[in-house]
């Protein structure tokens, strides 16, 4: 018998404002990089998968790098996964 664990997620949705960007446009993919969680699951089948769209962000990182977005200077700032802020600097 095998137990199964769950595993808590949050998910958000952001008003926008009709513009639409690519996370690489926005610099998102080095901070994305920097936060993603190293894990190895099984499947349904029991076969060995390694989630690449799943990162450890606290939430209110979240919401400040979505008012960085809104206010255009996302590119200023990097995210720091030992301290788990963004900093000046990216």
């Amino acid at each position: 018998m095998t137990s199964h664990k769950s595993v808590p997620s949050v998910s958000v949705n952001y008003a926008t404002n009709g513009s639409a960007k690519k996370s690489n446009e926005l610099g998102m993919r080095v901070m994305q990089e920097r936060a993603q969680l190293d894990i190895q699951i099984k499947d349904r089948f029991g076969q060995p998968v390694v989630p690449r769209e799943w990162f450890l962000v606290p939430l209110f990182v979240i919401d400040e790098l979505v008012e960085k977005i809104k206010d255009g200077t996302i590119s200023d700032y990097e995210y720091d996964p030992k301290t788990a802020c963004l900093k000046q600097g990216g």
